[in-house]
């Protein structure tokens, strides 16, 4: 009966559990407007890191306010847009972590500097987090500055990043914390130029087998001189060698850096080949 008893009690644990997890999740229903920081406008209060949201019902959702991303957790997907229209005011964004499946759209119209860290405490551990997948957009009409008064990280595993100012890993300014990166390991980047600040740890990265590209709008930009330095690197290596990277100036008023594929993608990709050449021929 003593075992009965623990094992209904530990069931009813279980229960409260998962039936905390799940009420803990709140999805966008834009039931009175398309403000991002209206609670009516989701299912089960605001989104936060403890009450992750989803949108993902193709709406376009508004931030009214600068700061409305900062302390959220939020996934985006099936053609949906979280849009910063204000375009004389800069974004502020900390404490967060924003992850855009395919179709999932990020889009701030502002030409002030986006600050990713800019609002949340460092001595507490808070960063700022933005993940990229594949068919999915982020468009910034003005700067970005991945890390400032905390901690921000950018993980591209597909999709298309576009910057139309310069890139900085992290902010140049005064009160900057250490740490910040931006990992390429597939999809696109392009931005006006790049900065980095290489005396907090701050750097541009493209992870092992990165399929990634990252194109600066220059003729023959200086690549080269960001990987001596170590603000590009690969895999996290700040003495990465020229020599691992190609630096294509074919397009004009363009740069674009990649990473020599590794010998054991190369053979797949040539046994690949092989297997569609061989099941035509067989067809034929």
């Amino acid at each position: 009966m003593k075992n009965k008893t623990i094992q209904l009690i530990s069931l009813a644990g279980l229960l409260l559990s998962i039936g905390r997890f799940t009420f803990a999740d709140t999805n966008w229903t834009g039931t009175i407007d398309d403000d991002i920081g209206d609670a009516g406008n989701w299912s089960n209060l605001l989104p936060s890191s403890s009450n992750p949201g989803t949108i993902s019902n193709g709406d376009t959702v508004v931030m009214e306010s600068r700061s409305d991303l900062t302390g959220r957790s939020i996934t985006v997907s099936g053609g949906s847009t979280i849009l910063n229209p204000v375009t004389n005011s800069g974004l502020r964004w900390g404490n967060s972590e924003i992850t855009l499946l395919s179709g999932g759209h990020l889009d701030s119209n502002t030409t002030s500097s986006v600050q990713m860290g800019r609002e949340g405490v460092f001595a507490n551990g808070e960063t700022t987090i933005l993940n990229m997948y594949t068919g999915s957009t982020a468009t910034f009409d003005g700067n970005l500055n991945v890390g400032r008064e905390t901690k921000a990280t950018i993980n591209q595993y597909g999709g298309t990043m576009t910057i139309a100012g310069y890139l900085s890993v992290p902010e140049i300014a005064s009160g900057v914390q250490a740490g910040s990166v931006y990992n390429l390991s597939g999809g696109s980047v392009t931005a006006d130029y790049f900065r980095y600040q290489n005396s907090l740890g701050g750097f541009f990265n493209f992870t092992t087998g990165s399929t990634g590209t990252f194109t600066v709008m220059q003729s023959s930009y200086d690549f080269e001189s960001f990987i001596d330095e170590g603000g590009i690197r690969l895999n996290g290596n700040a003495s990465s060698d020229l020599a691992d990277f190609i630096i294509d100036t074919s397009v004009g008023g363009q740069t674009t850096l990649t990473v020599i594929p590794e010998p054991g993608t190369v053979t797949l990709v040539g046994l690949g080949v092989l297997s569609v050449a061989c099941a035509l021929r067989r067809r034929k």
